[in-house]
């Protein structure tokens, strides 16, 4: 967030925020709620999920919708958290493990070959 243009920050934010923190600090009235939090990033995308029911196998069901990013850091903690999710599910992983990701998940796609593996 900010704070060039914004009210002074709260008493009990004492901490720079990072570049991408677009959270509103004087929101957070709980402690629960504080944080940094930055802005969400929707990528479009076709999902697959599976539905399990008593007596049967699963059964995929498969969504047009958005995949959304988001970075989020605790007031006072070390670790930005990177989020990946949908409606139904995400997974969150350190700042650190989203850049592995980033790496091996291009070494991975430059192994597929888009003629034949659609």
């Amino acid at each position: 967030m900010t704070m060039d243009n914004a009210a002074p920050r709260p008493a009990w934010l004492r901490e720079s925020c990072p570049s991408w923190c677009t959270g509103d600090h004087h929101r957070q009235i709980l402690a629960a709620d504080r944080g940094h939090f930055g802005e969400l990033r929707e990528v479009p995308a076709i999902t697959r999920r599976y539905r399990h029911a008593p007596d049967c196998d699963p059964v995929p069901i498969v969504d047009a919708g958005a995949l959304v990013l988001a970075a989020s850091r605790g007031i006072g903690a070390r670790d930005t958290w990177v989020a990946i999710g949908t409606e139904y599910e995400r997974i969150e992983v350190t700042l650190e493990s989203a850049l592995r990701l980033l790496d091996q998940l291009a070494v991975f796609l430059n192994g597929l070959d888009p003629a034949t593996d659609r």
